[in-house]
């Protein structure tokens, strides 16, 4: 059995730009990130995408980020 956790930041898709101030706060979050950019759909999806693969088959019971970083520097 896999069991696992995909936690991301703000990602930015059509249905949030739709949020009054998400944009700011997107613009925000990417300045305040390590990696200087907000996270996408394609973000996550890579990450499911490798799991469910044959290259993450020894990948369970973990929490994992993505966050551009920002659980890094948030602590």
């Amino acid at each position: 059995m896999f069991v696992f956790v995909c936690s991301p930041g703000p990602v930015r898709t059509v249905a949030a730009r739709s949020i009054p101030g998400f944009n700011q706060m997107a613009q925000s979050a990417a300045e305040l990130s390590p990696l200087r950019r907000n996270v996408t759909a394609d973000d996550v999806a890579g990450l499911a995408t490798f799991l469910a693969s044959d290259a993450g088959a020894a990948i369970t019971g973990q929490t994992l980020h993505v966050d551009a970083g920002h659980s890094v520097v948030a602590g």
